[in-house]
C-alpha cells in the first residue's frame, strides 16, 4: 500500500527503532544546549508531511518558548513519538496540535489530538514498556508499546512531569513539563 512499510500501517516504524538504542543511552542525557524550538517543530512537521500527509499537524510557540535548554536529539524523538501516537489513534482525519510555552522556570509542550481517547483506567499503564491497550482500534495499528516509555524516560531524566488528559471518543492531550 502507498506510504506503508511492509504493507503495515506504521510508516514511522523506522523512526521507532532508534528509540530502543536511545532508551539505553538516556542516562547519558545532560547535554543542554540553547535549542531552537521553532526549527525543531518545523522538522517534525516536515517529517509528518512526508510520511503521513493525510494528517493535519500544527504548532504554536510563544515568544518566550522559542528557545529552551534541551537536548536536540531527545527532544525531537520525544515529540515525534507523541505526534505519531496522536496520528495513529485519531482515525481517518487526524488533527494534531502542538503548543509550547514557558511557565515559571519550565518549558511546557502539549500535544493534543482528536483521537479515540484513553479510558482513565488505562492512563497510567500506557507508559509501561510493551503495553498497548486492548481495543479493536489499537489492535489494527502497529507498534511495540515503547514510544511512551521512551517519552517517560526522557521526562524523568529531566526531572520533569508528563500528564495525560483524555476523553474517550474526543481525544487526548499529553502535557510535558521540563525544568529549565
Amino acid at each position: 500500500a502507498e506510504g506503508n512499510i511492509g504493507g503495515q500501517n506504521d510508516s514511522l516504524s523506522l523512526v521507532c527503532i532508534p528509540s530502543v538504542h536511545l532508551c539505553r543511552k538516556i542516562k547519558q542525557l545532560g547535554k543542554c544546549a540553547d535549542l531552537n524550538v521553532r526549527q525543531e517543530m518545523d522538522m517534525v512537521l516536515e517529517l509528518f508531511e512526508i510520511l503521513k500527509p493525510y494528517a493535519k499537524v500544527s504548532f504554536h510557540i510563544t515568544p518566550e518558548a522559542a528557545s529552551a535548554c534541551l537536548d536536540q536529539v531527545y527532544f525531537f524523538y520525544m515529540v515525534v513519538n507523541l505526534v505519531d501516537n496522536a496520528i495513529k489513534y485519531s482515525g481517518d482525519h487526524p488533527c494534531v496540535t502542538i503548543d509550547c510555552w514557558k511557565e515559571n522556570d519550565n518549558f511546557v509542550i502539549a500535544v493534543r489530538d482528536n483521537g479515540i481517547g484513553i479510558p482513565k483506567r488505562e492512563q497510567k499503564r500506557i507508559f509501561r514498556a510493551f503495553y498497548r491497550m486492548n481495543t479493536r482500534c489499537v489492535r489494527r495499528t502497529t507498534g511495540f508499546g515503547l514510544g511512551l516509555t521512551f517519552v517517560r524516560k526522557v521526562v524523568d531524566t529531566y526531572g520533569g512531569d508528563i500528564q495525560v488528559e483524555s476523553k474517550v471518543g474526543v481525544g487526548s492531550s499529553f502535557i510535558v513539563v521540563l525544568p529549565q
